[in-house]
């Protein structure tokens, strides 16, 4: 009974750390895990309608090729960002949706927690201080901003737990956890997120050249050689994604690579280097007041690209510390230290001259954006160093160094706090930091920033202190159980910290505000046939109605006039709408952008030619092609007014005539030109040989001539045609490769039609025309996918079964 007893204690001891860390976990995710939801940003904007719309076709038993309602239709399982193939998809088929969503995020930040715990356990830290590790990637500011970015979170989350099968791969008798291993880097390499995918190939690459080598031998070449057989294979895995993208990709605007301006965005500020140790230094991100987020005044569009890059003065302190001390497993902890570095000059970005040289010469590089995201590999590496530096704080002999370096850092922390409660010295820093106007910092709300600065510093200086008393009393050699009970009520401190410093990036709403139908609702087309919506560009000064200080209020708005892919859900159909990832077919945003420079006459015909049936802007338009829809008074300043756009092109419609329009040509003059009449002309690059009785100008006398859809789904579609004349049955739907076509059960060739949609050439006649989307990228991907499942799941097997 006593030895059991004995067992008992002992167990407890030993999970006590996880169980902690565990307990911060949910308090951290407290509002997911009542029911409300993610809001911020990408969530409520795409990720959400977009995984209904994906969820709905799965449950239906469709694999979801195509997107029907952005841009008149655009490939939808090539999208990475769409997560079709991604793990999390089971979530969707065995939950309700709502819940379902949430759990894929929580979820996700416990496996960023489970496979930081296991990493840091497989290098051999202790348990303390693998907790520390496990803290700060699931609750540090960086990792709490992938809530609001399910595609990056849904790489990063997976990028621990496979460099930790990597590392207890190398090990006799594990050789079987290399096959999960590169089942990871094959998730990560399906999300398309460049900065995950670094994290794991560099910190990966570095954790195999320092693992322990032979006598005699500069490095394990074993080690090595398997994370490179990983690679291979996880990218074999991954080509089921891979492939189809890659086809998406020639024909998106991205493939061209983005310009400085876009490309640049979101660097990381160097103003932001003090935010990794001083949480709140800008403010609260996810309010509206700039009394309350004087960061607006600093970064591009009011907001970063991460909300939070607090890390905690605790963390980065035991950081430097695993870089510098001489104890075991130098060279792997100072690799650590160069990834990190290097990760920190990539982020700078636009503030970098190494990422601006590299942006200017090497092209794949234009093709990413937001440079800010590879913080996220300088977070991996200091969480990794922060559970170096907490062993060696703990370990016998103590160090005098770290305590009389962490007593010091104390010192300069209590010295900021004393600068920033006088107001001169604050309003300064906040002026150089922030860029807050002076006059704001005149009025009474200033003294409420200058409060929140005093706070922040007091918070850092409260870590900062609590290290450096850690350290000196482990200086006195207590017993060991206590040394480790006092680190690991530093370590419950610091997530704790963390968790309250970072909350406001997991922002949640009630259900409601995701919910709430539009009050456009009425007034717009819902369905794939449906003429579509198109919203002009939003005036720099809009303002939203807000009820209370939460940036809540405008993702509501959003919702309300079904910005971006918010209608997806209400099966609203857009066009003309660029697609935030820019992953969408190219030719639909371009227009988009080429008719707000007509004048407004020729931009509504086009709009008409486009079967564009309403349009949203934000001034008072007048136009006999227009009648006026409702207007949103009160949502915004100025108001969003809805107008409908007469004379929509029908969806499918026969034509008898051709117009050429020569290759690379002005498409939006093309359209809008007063000679040019959609329902009886088509515009084509490349026409056949014209049938006979076909002829170029003006359309002649018709007989009876229509085309019926008759059965649709989003990847197929059929129509019956009658045609009393040679001419060309056109599909107001995008036009995309991989769209096939037969007549009467033969193969005919589909057009581009009006520089968007679709075409079949008819004889006169009575006929049965299908349209199907069938790829060939999608098969394909899915056989070298399956081909990689298979080879990963008989070399784990083998190597189980051999005890390799």
């Amino acid at each position: 009974m006593l030895s059991a007893r004995m067992w008992r204690a002992g167990a407890l001891r030993t999970a006590l750390p996880a169980i902690f860390l565990s307990l911060v976990l949910l308090l951290a995710f407290h509002g997911a895990l009542e029911g409300r939801l993610f809001y911020l940003r990408d969530i409520s904007q795409n990720h959400y309608p977009v995984r209904a719309l994906v969820t709905e076709r799965l449950r239906s038993g469709s694999l979801p090729l195509w997107d029907p309602y952005h841009g008149g239709g655009t490939p939808l399982l090539a999208n990475p960002n769409a997560q079709v193939l991604h793990p999390i998809t089971l979530l969707f088929l065995a939950l309700p949706f709502d819940a379902a969503f949430g759990a894929s995020i929580v979820l996700q930040f416990a496996l960023l927690a489970a496979g930081g715990y296991l990493l840091a356990r497989a290098l051999r830290l202790g348990r303390e201080a693998a907790a520390l590790v496990a803290a700060v990637l699931s609750l540090s500011g960086p990792a709490a901003s992938l809530a609001s970015m399910q595609n990056v979170l849904s790489a990063a989350a997976w990028v621990p737990i496979g460099l930790w099968a990597l590392l207890s791969g190398f090990s006799p008798g594990r050789r079987w956890r290399l096959a999960p291993a590169a089942l990871c880097v094959a998730v990560v390499l399906m999300t398309a997120e460049p900065a995950c995918l670094a994290a794991l190939v560099l910190v990966g690459l570095v954790l195999a050249a320092t693992e322990a080598a032979p006598p005699g031998a500069p490095l394990n070449r074993s080690a090595c050689g398997a994370f490179g057989i990983v690679l291979l294979l996880g990218g074999l895995v991954a080509a089921a994604q891979i492939v189809p993208a890659g086809a998406l990709l020639r024909l998106a605007e991205r493939q061209a690579g983005f310009g400085a301006a876009e490309g640049l965005k979101w660097s990381l500020q160097p103003a932001r280097l003090l935010e990794f140790v001083v949480p709140g230094l800008f403010g609260d991100p996810t309010r509206l007041s700039p009394l309350s987020w004087w960061g607006g005044f600093l970064f591009e569009g009011g907001y970063p690209f991460l909300l939070s890059v607090y890390l905690g003065a605790i963390p980065c302190l035991l950081a430097c510390i695993g870089v510098w001390h001489r104890g075991p497993e130098l060279g792997r902890r100072r690799a650590l230290g160069v990834v990190a570095a290097l990760a920190l000059l990539l982020a700078l970005g636009q503030n970098s001259a190494l990422y601006r040289s590299l942006f200017g010469t090497v092209a794949m590089v234009r093709q990413l954006r937001y440079p800010e995201r590879f913080v996220l590999v300088f977070l991996f590496s200091v969480a990794l160093l922060a559970g170096y530096g907490l062993e060696r704080l703990t370990a016998s002999p103590p160090s005098r160094r770290a305590a009389l370096g962490l007593v010091g850092a104390a010192a300069s922390a209590f010295l900021l706090c004393a600068l920033a409660s006088t107001s001169r010295i604050a309003d300064g820093l906040l002026i150089r930091l922030a860029g807050v106007p002076a006059a704001i910092l005149a009025t009474d709300g200033g003294a409420g920033v200058r409060g929140a600065l005093l706070r922040s510093a007091l918070w850092a200086f409260g870590e900062t202190a609590l290290l450096a008393a850690l350290a000196l009393y482990l200086l006195r050699r207590p017993p060991e159980a206590w040394a480790r009970a006092a680190a690991l009520a530093v370590v419950l401190l610091s997530s704790l910290s963390l968790a309250l410093a970072s909350s406001p990036a997991l922002s949640t709403a009630a259900a409601g505000w995701l919910h709430d139908p539009s009050p456009l609702m009425g007034s717009v087309g819902r369905g794939a046939g449906s003429p579509r919506l198109h919203h002009a560009p939003r005036p720099a000064g809009l303002s939203v109605w807000a009820g209370t200080d939460e940036l809540v209020w405008g993702y509501r708005y959003d919702r309300f006039v079904l910005a971006l892919m918010t209608g997806h859900r209400d099966g609203v159909p857009t066009a003309l709408d660029p697609a935030t990832d820019r992953m969408d077919l190219k030719e639909s945003p371009d227009l988009g952008r080429d008719l707000d420079a007509l004048a407004l006459p020729e931009r509504v015909r086009a709009l008409a030619a486009c079967r564009v049936g309403s349009l949203l802007s934000y001034d008072e338009l007048d136009d006999p092609g227009l009648a006026a829809g409702p207007v949103l008074d009160g949502l915004s300043r100025p108001p969003a007014r809805l107008y409908h756009v007469r004379d929509v092109v029908p969806r499918a419609r026969f034509v008898a005539h051709v117009r050429r329009l020569a290759p690379g040509g002005d498409l939006a003059a093309a359209l809008s030109d007063p000679g040019y009449d959609p329902r009886a002309a088509v515009l084509l690059e490349d026409p056949p040989a014209a049938a006979e009785g076909e002829r170029d100008g003006p359309a002649g006398t018709a007989g009876a001539e229509d085309a019926i859809i008759v059965d649709e789904t989003p990847e197929r579609i059929a129509m019956r045609v009658r045609a009393s004349r040679p001419g060309y049955v056109v599909l107001a739907d995008a036009f995309a490769p991989g769209w096939r076509a037969t007549l009467d059960g033969r193969a005919v060739t589909v057009l581009r039609a009006d520089g968007l949609f679709r075409a079949v050439a008819v004889p006169p006649g009575e006929h049965a025309l299908e349209m199907v989307y069938a790829p060939a990228s999608v098969p394909a991907g899915l056989l070298l996918g399956a081909c990689g499942v298979l080879v990963a799941g008989l070399w784990g097997i083998a190597a189980a079964w051999k005890g390799l």
